[in-house]
């Protein structure tokens, strides 16, 4: 029975089979980023009907961007929040100081830029006062360079 497929036609058969397996994967994992896109490519047209291109557009990541203006709106309050959260978190989860100290500096070199110097000191001083509260561990100088560095 399996004398009379040639090579050609099984792989053509199964090109075909992995073709319809992944539009059905999509379909089914990726629907509301599909949606998006098509929306976003339907805004594109203007309503002479001519695509509206202009080049520094395309040349940005959407995303990025839409993660620099979240940053930059983002209060302070809301940030210090957040490292509260970290610092609760590490507590429960006992995390050993160097991971405490990862985690931070992951979370705020997202918007280092956006701080001043006065800002960075009630950052500092609100880290110190939640690493006392809640996991009982001490920050030392270095630790809080290290914190800012890139």
């Amino acid at each position: 029975m399996f004398n009379n497929i040639s090579w050609g036609s099984y792989c053509f058969a199964l090109f075909i089979t992995i073709i319809i397996y992944y539009f059905f994967v999509i379909i089914a994992f990726y629907r509301h980023e599909l949606s998006n896109y098509f929306e976003d490519f339907n805004k594109k047209f203007t309503s002479s009907g001519s695509p509206d291109f202009s080049p520094v557009e395309s040349m940005e990541d959407p995303h990025e961007s839409a993660f620099d203006i979240k940053n930059e709106f983002k209060t302070v309050q809301d940030i210090l929040a957040d490292l509260s959260e970290i610092i609760r978190q590490a507590s429960e989860r006992q995390y050993p100081k160097a991971e405490l100290i990862q985690a931070l500096r992951v979370k705020l070199n997202s918007y280092q830029k956006i701080f001043s110097n006065e800002q960075k000191t009630q950052v500092e001083a609100t880290i110190i006062k939640d690493c006392n509260r809640y996991c009982s561990m001490h920050l030392e100088g270095e630790d809080r360079k290290v914190l800012w560095l890139d």
